[in-house]
């Protein structure tokens, strides 16, 4: 065979030596610059897969070394070697194999995002201890991007609407916060708390539609829709830091967590979920489910609203949220931004008034 031109590294020093290798019978013969030989059994040669454009590596003894560019030289000499090229080697390079081994890892990822993920993360969900949900919740409050502030609303008023809202469902923390940034809404910020608005408790007429809103918040929380969104966001982040080897993901996702609690839109599936379990509750409190209902159809009025005539200042704001929502790489928390996170109001209202009782 032609002699491989490359550089000779003799393990002791970094510096290399331009040299070339020849195949012989039942030894390589690698020559180097200088002059000096070095005769090496084929047993001991040890050869990279080669790559086209990228140098190969063939080792022998404790550190010597030789390294090439001249892809097709190697493969000569990988095929001469004592069990030649393995079957993993061989297989890759028909494409027929090649085509189907694609099919079947997209196939595979599409199960795993579809199916895997989510389940795995339902089950994880609930083993997560209080102690680590309430602190992502508190890191949510916290966020300056979320603009909670104290509440407003009568202090009065607040004991009699947290006793009113707490007789039907006990969550360990349950906050009354204004917000110029969200306007009116309710989030369920982890499986311990969920926070109310002063806009949307001004903008419900009845105790019973704001009995509604939290059933709706509690349902997601105790079906730990913030954690399951957490889990599968560090599910999917942990494959492809494996697979891409991009480890700096794992600091980026612990900066994004209280944004994407707080701003990400629950998936239509937990939405869905949450509504069911209102209603249900509703139905079980001898409420009608109209109620829901109509807050909702409130809600929707309010927000287009409140888009349409929104000074500079909140226009600022809602930049600034869509901008962390963007970065976050998430959907957000229970009635923010609703109109194009959930699935439609009119879907919604329609399901939810089937299951009204007749009187």
């Amino acid at each position: 065979m032609t002699a491989l031109q490359g550089t000779y590294f003799d393990g002791s020093r970094s510096q290399g030596k331009l040299g070339s290798l020849t195949l012989r019978s039942v030894s390589a013969i690698v020559t180097v610059e200088d002059g000096s030989q070095i005769s090496i059994n084929l047993s001991e040669l040890k050869v990279t897969a080669p790559l086209p454009g990228t140098p190969t590596r063939i080792t022998w003894g404790d550190q010597q070394s030789f390294v090439t560019l001249d892809y097709e030289g190697v493969r000569t000499l990988w095929r001469s070697l004592p069990g030649g090229p393995g079957w993993a080697e061989r297989v890759q390079r028909r494409l027929s194999t090649v085509v189907v081994a694609l099919l079947l890892s997209v196939t595979l990822l599409a199960g795993l995002a579809i199916w895997g993920v989510p389940a795995g993360a339902a089950r994880l969900a609930y083993t997560i201890p209080a102690e680590i949900s309430q602190q992502m919740a508190n890191l949510t409050i916290n966020h300056v991007f979320l603009d909670l502030d104290s509440s407003n609303i009568d202090t009065g008023r607040q004991r009699e609407l947290r006793r009113y809202l707490l007789s039907f469902e006990k969550i360990p923390q349950l906050e009354f916060r204004s917000s110029r940034a969200i306007g009116a809404n309710a989030l369920a910020l982890s499986a311990t708390t969920v926070v109310i608005t002063d806009d949307l408790i001004e903008l419900a007429e009845t105790d019973e539609e704001l009995l509604a809103v939290y059933f709706h918040e509690y349902g997601h929380a105790h079906l730990r829709h913030v954690e399951q969104k957490v889990l599968r966001a560090s599910a999917w982040l942990v494959f492809l830091t494996v697979v891409t080897g991009d480890l700096g993901g794992v600091g980026e996702l612990l900066l994004t967590i209280p944004v994407s609690i707080g701003l990400s839109a629950y998936s239509r599936e937990f939405e869905r979920e949450a509504d069911n379990y209102a209603v249900d509750r509703l139905l079980e409190a001898g409420i009608s489910p109209e109620y829901m209902a109509t807050i909702l159809e409130k809600l929707e009025d309010h927000h287009m609203a409140r888009s349409e005539d929104s000074d500079e200042e909140s226009e600022s704001v809602d930049r600034k949220l869509s901008d962390m929502k963007e970065r976050s790489g998430n959907g957000g928390g229970s009635l923010i931004n609703y109109l194009n996170s959930h699935p439609p109001t009119g879907e919604r209202t329609a399901f939810i008034r089937s299951r009204v009782r007749p009187r």
